[in-house]
């Protein structure tokens, strides 16, 4: 059970830092999208403002979706469960968590063979200078593989708790 705790800590540590990873793009994208703004008002406009804010926001939101799982923050619809017992919606709810994680997995895996096709032919976007993008696919491998672990763990701990084991 070692293993299995230690193991849980590392992956909840890891989200912890893609959150703050997260929310330090969303930063660096609010003042790239102010100075950008200004920049154009002024007739002086950051280059490749753009497509850096694209790039920005998509690692931000991949990156912090596995701490959102930590959470339990995503959306959880209990219309009809809520009549159920306590353990009924526990193992209910590590079903959903399980396919969740399951489908997440999927998109990590497929992810990773386009993510690495982008990193061979080294994908820019054209703007005023070329924009590397292949480095933000691996952060949505990163954010999806995150995401699938984080979400796996919730599920052993649900069942954990189903059993009336320690959560």
């Amino acid at each position: 059970m070692n293993l299995l705790k230690t193991s849980n800590r590392v992956v909840e540590t890891l989200s912890n830092i893609g959150a703050v990873a997260g929310s330090v793009g969303i930063v660096i994208l609010m003042l790239l999208a102010t100075a950008g703004a200004i920049g154009r008002k002024l007739g002086h406009p950051v280059p490749n403002s753009l497509e850096a804010c694209e790039t920005i926001m998509f690692a931000s939101v991949f990156l912090g979706m596995a701490f959102v799982a930590l959470q339990g923050g995503h959306i959880n619809v209990t219309l009809f469960t809520q009549r159920l017992s306590p353990r009924v919606q526990t193992i209910m709810d590590a079903g959903v968590l399980l396919l969740a994680a399951a489908v997440f997995g999927l998109l990590t895996w497929s992810s990773w063979g386009l993510a690495w096709k982008w990193f061979l032919i080294r994908e820019v976007r054209l703007g005023a200078f070329p924009w590397p993008i292949w480095p933000f696919r691996f952060l949505f491998v990163v954010g999806m593989g995150l995401i699938a672990l984080q979400l796996l763990f919730s599920v052993v701990t649900l069942v954990r708790k189903a059993l009336g084991r320690e959560a």
